[in-house]
């Protein structure tokens, strides 16, 4: 607060002194009542992360606020803030939704019946990054490279979280606010990669939403890829995921991840927990120079799978990634596959979206792009051997790449492992695949 606003600055001092009288529940708002009192201009107060809060402290928050609401004398007196805003990751309405039932709380519902408005903040556009991405380089003299930008919007979909971030990223940790360096995609990739590893505050919260059953039962079909969930858009779980920043809607309703960022984060943290399971697989059979040897790489994780894939769930019930339903098998491989080329300059990216019956991983080393492309076969789901193979040809033909693997896990518990596990090559034109079953 600016100190010529304030009547008297030993008022304020004696204002963040409260009176003894002051107790938990009113705390907060015997502080915004003095703090107003000692201002000559209307007091704004912004309070950040309030979705943080739960439980009682949410109910005492709101309570506090309510009451110095109610308790303004007029506008004329100026004793209480003329305005709040709670900004997080969740609609206050929602928090409390979560506090206790309804009927033992019965002043729940009218707790918050004073907001006047909720607010999404929108995501930017291409052109609206480029302009802010600008402003920097008009202060600075630094250079955003076109395709820079472009990256930026391929990791970031305009969130505008993100989009500062990745920019506060490359500028002050990538490059130490070297502003004569110019800024390029290879930078921009380092940054996205960086702010992959979930330490930022932001993203720890946002991760903590997967815990949740009504969030964990949106995003299962769009891990998994399924077909046959229908939801529709305006539902309450849907709506709160989309709220959340976890998925968006395409024009035919299915979901998908809102970002590639948030994506890629999503699919380390599920598979984070099965990190365990993959420590024996040797880092020096998967690279020969610039190439990946990827059949290696694949043999070693059938090896893992066939050791844990079917007990690993009955044996750790309570594992993330396993209440994920049937994309437990995609975050395994992926695990088994960051495992080894971490730290080696290859990436590992997961690419899924409800209803496309499938499930795609994708290696990148030196600019070579290795594709998987995963699908689950069972009693209620058939596996079409020649429209997968076709329809993988041809998305490879499209790409330019003469290489694919299509890996189908069998979920027909009454055969044992050597009956499900098969593998050939396919050729189809001039490119090669894998089908392997497991």
């Amino acid at each position: 607060i600016e100190t010529s606003h304030v009547k008297n600055i030993n008022s304020l001092s004696y204002a963040l002194e409260l009176p003894q009288k002051s107790t938990t529940t009113t705390k907060i708002k015997n502080l915004l009542n003095l703090l107003s009192l000692n201002l000559d201009k209307d007091l704004v107060i912004f309070f950040d992360e309030a979705g943080c809060l739960s439980e009682d402290p949410l109910i005492t928050f709101l309570r506090q606020i309510r009451n110095g609401y109610n308790q303004r004398s007029n506008y004329d007196q100026k004793n209480f803030p003329r305005s709040l805003s709670l900004s997080g990751l969740r609609n206050i309405r929602d928090c409390l939704s979560t506090v206790r039932p309804e009927e033992e709380s019965k002043d729940l519902a009218s707790l918050f019946n004073i907001k006047a408005d909720s607010l999404t903040l929108a995501n930017f556009t291409k052109e609206q990054i480029k302009e802010l991405y600008l402003q920097h380089t008009e202060a600075t003299g630094q250079i955003f490279e076109d395709e820079a930008i472009e990256r930026a919007w391929r990791w970031s979909e305009g969130q505008p979280w993100l989009v500062n971030a990745l920019a506060r990223q490359v500028i002050e940790d990538e490059l130490k606010n070297d502003h004569s360096a110019v800024i390029d995609p290879k930078i921009m990739d380092q940054a996205a990669e960086s702010l992959i590893k979930p330490r930022n505050p932001h993203l720890k919260s946002l991760l903590n939403r997967l815990k949740e059953q009504r969030v964990i039962e949106v995003l299962k079909p769009v891990f998994a890829g399924d077909k046959s969930w229908t939801s529709s858009r305006t539902s309450d779980d849907v709506q709160r995921c989309q709220d959340i920043g976890f998925v968006v809607a395409d024009e035919f309703g299915r979901l998908r991840p809102a970002n590639q960022l948030y994506a890629q984060i999503m699919a380390r943290r599920l598979s984070y927990d099965l990190r365990e399971l993959f420590v024996d697989i040797p880092r020096n059979i998967w690279l020969d120079g610039d190439l990946i040897l990827m059949n290696p790489l694949i043999e070693a994780f059938l090896k893992t799978w066939r050791q844990w894939g079917a007990t690993f769930p009955l044996r750790h019930p309570d594992n993330l990634a396993v209440k994920y339903g049937e994309a437990f098998h995609a975050f395994m491989l992926h695990q088994s596959l960051q495992r080894v080329v971490t730290g080696s300059g290859a990436s590992v990216e997961m690419q899924f979206s409800q209803g496309r019956g499938r499930v795609d991983i994708r290696v990148v080393y030196k600019n070579i792009e290795y594709p998987i492309e995963l699908k689950v076969k069972s009693k209620d789901r058939p596996f079409d051997k020649a429209e997968s193979l076709a329809q993988l040809a041809g998305r490879l033909e499209s790409g330019g790449t003469k290489e694919g693997w299509l890996m189908v896990f069998d979920q027909d518990r009454q055969k044992d492992w050597e009956s499900r596990y098969s593998w050939s090559v396919e050729k189809h034109k001039d490119i090669i695949i894998h089908l392997i079953t497991c």
